[in-house]
Order: structure tokens, then sequence, then C-alpha cells
């Protein structure tokens, strides 16, 4: 009760605190109207008005000073008339007009000698104002604004002046009188040079006082209120007088009158309205402290001492106790509230007694249930398992790795997601396949690999895995038993098998898709020729650092339908001491923390399994405890590492065997751009006596023999130098071209195929391509070469030729009068 009242009190008499100063200062400002007309009647026409104590008269023109009724305190009568001065002299520079800065000063200069000589801090000031303002011009109600900005200002220095314990201190003194603001500061330094002279000559604080005050005196209005009456007085001295003073101007002859009214009057105009707040205050005060203590005792105090002791009763257990509501509100609704609470704990309490009865029978039955459904959760689990099982036995055999050659070492890592027991079998399985194994083909040795991810978790992605795998096996079996197939390049087997592939999966529409690497390594000279269908970046880890071989997308999953494209083959060159890993998306899958709402946080920053591949060295089984030290697996994870050792790589030739043919190979180009093309030609076939296997004495053939247009040499020797170097791409260009010169047919439309597959935009090899097959009669064949040339290029002029014959060749076989001769 008492915090109600008190709460009560203190917010009423805040509201009547803000309401009584509303009324005060409206009653304050109605005052200064009352007097200001009340003074006009005073100077104008001689009445005395209510509270008048004295009218004041002062003549512009004779600067004088005549009190003309009444009396007046004349203690401070020179500070106060100093305040009429100054009131003339504004009132005459505030009526110039709006006029340029300069030429407003330059009249205010004539208003300004006739000023007091106290005004010289005020025309520093006003200078400094007008200079501020360049040439802008100046308006009086600019200047009045500048007035009155110096009035708040200087009225907050002279009080703090007033309230220093010395008037002599030169620090303090100092500090008072310093401002950066435009016009005021020029004010203060005038005032301060004054005041520190007199402070050093040892003038007393009242001399320092008026040095102070003096020129510092306010500026008023017409209108505006004034305190008038001793500021100070000795001991000796009478009590002083307070007035209240108000400035009139004369209408016709221009004087200046100061009216004052006793300070008494005032207080009596706001006795009246102040009493009556008084007597609210005490009334209202009276009322909260006894009335409302007795309106809330019985309005809220005592209802909710009885729904306590309702409460305390029903928490001892007596649920008949009731409450009787008083009133139909809140506290009514809290009573009734309370009786139907009461009640339903009554009713629950019966339920629950009831409910016990019969809860060990029900808990029987509940058990015999649970056993019933466990057993059969068990039964199909143990199904699944043994599903589990089978399927694991299939996959295993084609998850192998089979190769085993000397300088292309493979290595496996493989997690899946899913674990499960079958009677004493421990086993897992999931989506993910890793495959290796060893092909011949064109007589090279190749390693294969393929890494697959199977769309789906448990038995789907292992369904998936498993026709991937017995697909792929089924490849490579007929490879090595089919003699057409190993004559096969690379890049066709590649094209061949992921086409295979694909359609496979594609039979499924779209319920069983695989994203995978595929890819051969030559085993000898370490070339890379591989295939990425949606699946994870290869990396390369060379010199202790971690990079991707790719930095594109290649093809959609296996199976995707609907998809339309060219299949064309990535190559890259091994370095010996190189590794290759590749990889299902389960490295990157990883959960790396939680988030406020409890859900996961999976990684999706690819760039992280460099940092693994980095930190593990290489070491597939170092990489795998990085991976977990980064996170926890989400996905199935399945890894392969290629190492090239490089061992069966070229011999490189002894070093004088090696300058020498450096020698010949320099002397061999000198004599070519010299066009002694049988000198160079000599050159190249000593330096080929000494090394056949060297790919720069290869190349130097080409160049020569395409010069001599001895297509059929060049064509040999740029077969030779691709198979030294089969990396180069731009040599299957050269090999094609002079192959298809030569009368070759066969081996240029195999040379220019096989760079198709690796770049499908050569724009050379496309035309060159659509000749070839325009030689062979497959017209069909040659449009559809010319037509991907012409949407990479159409303004090619060689493309345009080619189609152009191509044209001629239609058109003379569908006239039946022969065929044109090639151009």
């Amino acid at each position: 009760m008492s915090k109600i009242v008190a709460v009560t009190m203190a917010t009423f008499l805040l509201a009547f605190q803000l309401v009584g100063y509303a009324i005060l200062n409206g009653y304050d400002a109605s005052f200064d109207v009352l007097k200001g007309q009340a003074s006009e009647l005073a100077a104008f026409q001689g009445k005395k008005p209510e509270g008048f104590a004295y009218l004041l008269s002062f003549d512009p023109e004779s600067k004088e000073f005549v009190l003309e009724k009444g009396e007046k305190d004349s203690r401070f009568d020179s500070e106060d008339r100093l305040e009429i001065k100054f009131y003339n002299v504004t009132r005459k520079l505030t009526n110039l007009g709006t006029l340029n800065a300069k030429e407003r000063w330059e009249r205010s200069k004539a208003i300004l000698s006739d000023s007091p000589k106290e005004f010289y801090a005020y025309a520093e000031g006003i200078k400094n104002f007008y200079e501020s303002k360049g040439e802008a011009k100046v308006s009086d109600a600019e200047l009045i604004d500048f007035f009155h900005f110096l009035n708040r200002k200087l009225n907050i220095i002279k009080n703090k002046f007033s309230n220093l314990p010395s008037k002599t201190d030169p620090a303090a003194v100092a500090k008072l009188l310093n401002s950066e603001e435009i016009g005021l500061k020029s004010v203060l330094e005038q005032v301060r040079k004054k005041v520190e002279k007199d402070i050093s000559s040892g003038k007393s604080d009242l001399e320092v006082r008026s040095s102070f005050i003096l020129p510092l005196t306010s500026l008023r209005e017409v209108g505006e209120r004034m305190y008038r009456g001793a500021k100070f007085n000795k001991a000796n001295e009478k009590t002083p007088e307070f007035y209240l003073a108000y400035l009139v101007i004369h209408p016709q002859n221009g004087k200046i009158y100061e009216v004052g009214f006793t300070y008494k009057s005032f207080r009596e105009y706001l006795h009246s309205p102040s009493l009556i707040l008084v007597i609210c205050l005490l009334v209202m005060v009276v009322t909260i402290s006894f009335g409302f203590r007795f309106f809330f005792h019985n309005a809220i105090v005592k209802p909710m001492e009885e729904v306590v002791v309702g409460l305390t009763e029903v928490n001892s257990g007596n649920l008949e106790y009731r409450l009787v509501p008083r009133v139909e509100d809140e506290i009514g609704f809290i009573a009734r509230s309370f009786n139907r609470m009461a009640r339903s704990i009554q009713a629950a309490r019966k339920r629950l007694e009831q409910y016990a009865n019969e809860l060990e029978e029900k808990v029987k039955d509940r058990t015999k249930e649970l056993e019933q459904t466990l057993n059969e959760v068990q039964e199909l689990k143990q199904q699944q398992d043994a599903d589990y099982f089978l399927t694991s036995l299939l996959i295993k055999p084609l998850g192998s790795n089979k190769a085993n050659q000397e300088n292309v070492k493979v290595e496996f890592l493989l997690k899946q997601k899913k674990k499960f027991t079958f009677r004493k079998h421990e086993d897992e399985i999931g989506g993910d396949l890793n495959i290796s194994n060893h092909i011949d083909l064109q007589g090279r040795s190749y390693t294969v690999f393929l890494n697959g991810d199977a769309m789906g978790k448990s038995m789907q992605g292992a369904g998936g895995a498993l026709v991937l795998g017995s697909v792929f096996e089924s490849i490579i079996e007929r490879t090595r038993v089919v003699d057409i197939i190993k004559k096969q390049s690379p890049e066709r087997w590649l094209k061949n098998a992921f086409i295979e592939l694909h359609k496979v999966f594609e039979s499924f529409d779209g319920s069983m898709l695989v994203s995978s690497v595929m890819g051969l390594v030559d085993d000898e000279l370490g070339i890379l020729y591989y295939i990425n269908a949606e699946h994870p970046w290869t990396v390369l880890y060379r010199d202790g650092i971690a990079s991707f071989i790719e930095n594109e997308f290649m093809f959609r999953k296996l199976g995707t339908t609907g998809v339309e494209g060219t299949i064309f083959i990535k190559t890259f060159q091994l370095e010996p001491g190189d590794c290759i890993f590749v990889g299902s998306d389960g490295r990157d899958d990883i959960i790396v923390g939680m988030d406020s709402d409890g859900d996961r946080i999976i990684n999706d920053d690819e760039k992280l399994f460099l940092n693994s591949v980095e930190k593990g060295r290489g070491d597939l089984q170092e990489i795998y405890e990085v991976i977990l030290n980064n996170g926890k697996l989400s996905d199935d994870l399945s890894l392969i590492r290629l190492s090239f050792t490089g061992n069966g790589k070229q011999q490189i030739p002894q070093d004088e065997k090696r300058q020498r043919i450096k020698e010949l190979l320099r002397n061999a180009k000198e004599t070519f751009l010299n066009k002694d093309t049988q000198e160079a030609l000599s050159y190249l076939e000593e330096a080929e006596s000494l090394d056949s296997r060297v790919p720069e004495v290869k190349k130097n053939f080409i160049k020569l023999f395409l010069k001599l247009k001895d297509y059929q040499k060049a064509a040999r020797y740029a077969e030779d130098y691709f198979k030294m170097n089969p990396i180069d791409s731009e040599i299957l260009y050269v090999a094609s071209f002079a192959a298809r010169k030569a009368g070759q047919i066969r081996k240029a439309l195999d040379f220019s195929e096989r760079l198709r597959l690796r770049e499908p935009s050569h724009i050379k090899n496309l035309t060159n391509l659509a000749e070839i097959y325009i030689a062979v009669k497959n017209f069909d064949r040659a449009d559809s070469i010319l037509k991907d040339a012409i949407r990479l290029d159409p303004s090619n002029e060689s493309v345009l030729k080619v189609g152009e014959l191509l044209k001629k060749y239609v058109d003379r076989l569908s006239s039946g009068n022969g065929q044109p001769k090639e151009s």
C-alpha cells in the first residue's frame, strides 16, 4: 500500500510541477505585456499606473537624463543609465537598412564616434562582424541577431566573473575573456587589455569590476524587462529598493523613457495564481495520502489478501476452499479464475488417482507391445544388414586397386558413412567408389583410374556404385581382349568410356546420378588424360604445395538427362615426384561447428582441402587425420593418390653429346634463316645420328620439311615427335595437316580427331578436319564440323573457303556431274 501511495504521489508531484511551471510562466509573460502598455501611458499621458515607481527620460540630442516623476535608488544610476545610452547607439545601428558590409561599416563609424566611451569593446566586435561578411549584404535583422548572440554569451561571462573569489586574478580573468567566435573574440580582447592593465597597476576589486562590467553592459530592447536596484550594499547603508523597468520611445520628440515599477507589484501579480496552486497541492497531497489509502485498501489490497489466503489453503491441500468475488473487475476475474483452477486441480487429482490404480496393468500391456515392436525392428534390421553385407561383397571386387606399374603408384582411401554389423562381420557401405587398373593403348602402357560418388545414401548410393564399377570393369576387360579398342588413342578411349557410362546411367531417367573423375596416366611419360563429371577439382601436390589443375566446370553428372555439348579431354604433364589427388565431395563437406539455432555449419571453402594436403605432406592417412581435425565427416569420403616417379622417362644425352646437338641445332636454325635448306638438313641429320630421341631435333625437321613442302616426311617426323611428347597438342594439328597434304588421310583423321577431343575450339583444326571429311566423302560430318567452326568464328576466311568447297562437292554430287578438284 505504501508503495502505491508513494508512486502515485511522486507521479502527481511531477505532473503538478510541469503544470504549475506552465501557468506561472504564462502569468510572467502577461505581466510584461501589461507593464509595457502601462509604461506608454505613464510616459506619453502622464498617468500613474498601479505599482508605478519612477519615470526617467533621456534626450538623445542633449545627452541629459531627467527624473521626471517618482523616486529611485541612485546608488547604481551610472550603470543603469549606461544601458539607456547603449540602447540609443544600437537603435541607430539597427536602422540603416540592408547595405553592403563595407558601406554599412562606414555609416556605422559615424554613429560609433558619438557613442559612450564604454562602448569601445562593442564597437570593435561590430567591426569584426562586418569584416567577416566580406562583400555580402547585411540587414538590420542580422545585426540584431548578432547583438542577441553577444548578450547571451556576455551574460554567462559576467555571471562567472561575479562568482570569482578574486576579481584581480589575471589568469582567471584571462580565461574568462577568451573566445574564438566571430565578433565575441574582438569584444573580449578589448576588455581583457583594459582589465589586465588595471590589475597590473594595482587597482582595487571594485575598480576592476567596473572595467570588466561597464564595457559589457547588456544591450537592451523596447519592451524588455530590466531589473533595477542596488546590486550590493554596505552594512551602514539603507536597505536597497528593487524595481522592474521598461524602455519606451516617444514617437514625436524621440526621447527615451525608462518607466520603473516596484518589484513588490510583480510579486503581488504572481501571488494569486501561486496561492491557488499551493491550495490545490495541499488538497491533492491530503487526498492521495488518506483517500487513496482507503480506496486501494478496499479495492485491491483486501481482495488480494483473500486470494493469498486461498492460495495458501490450496497449497496446503484444501481443494474445497473457494473465493467470493467482491466486484466484477480484474480482481473479481482473478477470484473466479482461482475457483476454476481449484476445481480443475480437484478433478485432475481424481483422474490421477484413477489412472494410478490402472497404471500397473497398462504398463504391462505397453511393455508387451514395445517388446513385440522391438523384435520386428530387430528382424528388419537384420534383413537390412544382410542386404548391406551382400551388396558390399559385390562392390569390393570392383573397387580394388589393380594398378601395379613402377612409375605410377596408386593408393586408395575409402570411408563410407554407413557402418553396419552382420553376424560377426563389421563393414561399411555407401556410394563412393575407387577403381584403378592397367591397360595398353596403341602399344603404350597406361594406368587407368576412376573415383565416383553415386547419388543417394546407403543402399541407393551403393546401387549406383555397383552399376558404375560393373560397367567400368567390363570396359577395361573389353579393352584387353578386343584388338580394335587397343588401337584407340587415350583420348578416344576416355571419350567412349565416358559415353558408355553416361548412357547406362541415363537409362535410369535421372533417379541415379554419379559424379566422377576418370583418367589415364602414361606410365612412361607421366601424361595425365582425364574427364571430370561435376566432381570436386583435381589437386596437384608438387614441391610441398597443393593446387587445383582445373579452374572451370567440365560436364554434368553421369546420367543427367537433356545435356548436350561436345565431350573433350583434359591433359596435364606430371613431373617426377608429383602427386595427383582426386576425391569425392566428402573431403569438403565437413561439419565445422553448430550455429545458434543448433543447426550444423558445413564447410564451404573448397581450398580447405588444399591446406589439408599440404599439412598431410601428401600422405593419404595423414591427410585423412587433418580432415578429421578440421571437422566431422558428413558424407562418404573417397580419395585416390597417384604419384609419378618418372623412372621411365627418356634418358638425357651425355653432356658432350648434348652440347654438340645444341650446336648443330643452332647452326641448322642459322642456315635455315639464310634459306640454305640443304645445309640445315645436313646439320639436323647429323644431330639425329647422335641421338634420335631428342624432341627438339624432330621439331626442327618438321619445320624444315614443311618449308620444303615435303609433307610425307613432315608427317613422319611429327608422328615421331608426338610419340616422344604427347602433351604437345599443337603438334597434333601439324601432324594432321602434313598427313592430309601427303595423302595419308586415315592418319590425318586420327590426329585431327585427337586434337578435337583435347581442344574443341581449335579453329584451324576444325577447318583441317572438315577438309579431311570432304576428302573421304563424309559430307554430313564435314558440314557438322564446319558449323562448329562458324559458330566460333563466323568471319574466318579459311572456314568460309572450306564451306564453299563443301557446297561445290554437294552440288556436284546431287547433280551427278562428278566432283570438283580439291583446292
